[in-house]
């Protein structure tokens, strides 16, 4: 049983060699396919296979990204589905006090007051001003 075990875990690893791996968007991918698998299952008919075909789309898809030898535009692609994720979260968090907006030149996040009707923003990192409606 040992001698077995020791084949399927060398097995296992060079299979890995070379490849990309879990990260937080295949993560992301296969949660989201797992939620839509269960609704799909609670609703029928059209709506049920639209479900479905949603399951196996984040299946793939996050399949095929654990898989891939790309290694530089799957951890690209993870940067950015992590500062959109980020983005999401800050403005979740501050959403009844105030707004947040995202520079267009260099893309940080600024917060500023709701009600403070037009204002001009600065940003702190390149200097870029933009007008926004608070």
């Amino acid at each position: 049983m040992q001698d077995f075990m020791n084949r399927f875990r060398s097995r296992l690893t060079a299979l890995f060699r070379g490849r990309y791996g879990i990260d937080s968007l295949s993560k992301a991918l296969f949660i989201g396919a797992a939620v839509s698998d269960i609704l799909g299952m609670f609703t029928g008919g059209w709506l049920g296979s639209i479900f479905r075909l949603l399951f196996w789309a984040g299946l793939i898809i996050s399949v095929l990204r654990i898989f891939s030898g790309d290694y530089t535009k799957r951890a690209a692609e993870n940067k950015r589905y992590l500062a959109e994720k980020e983005y999401v979260r800050a403005a979740w968090a501050l959403r009844k006090t105030h707004r947040v907006y995202k520079c267009p030149h260099c893309g940080t996040l600024m917060k500023v007051p709701k009600g403070a009707g037009n204002v001009r923003i600065r940003c702190r990192n390149c200097g870029e001003e933009f007008t926004e409606k608070a």
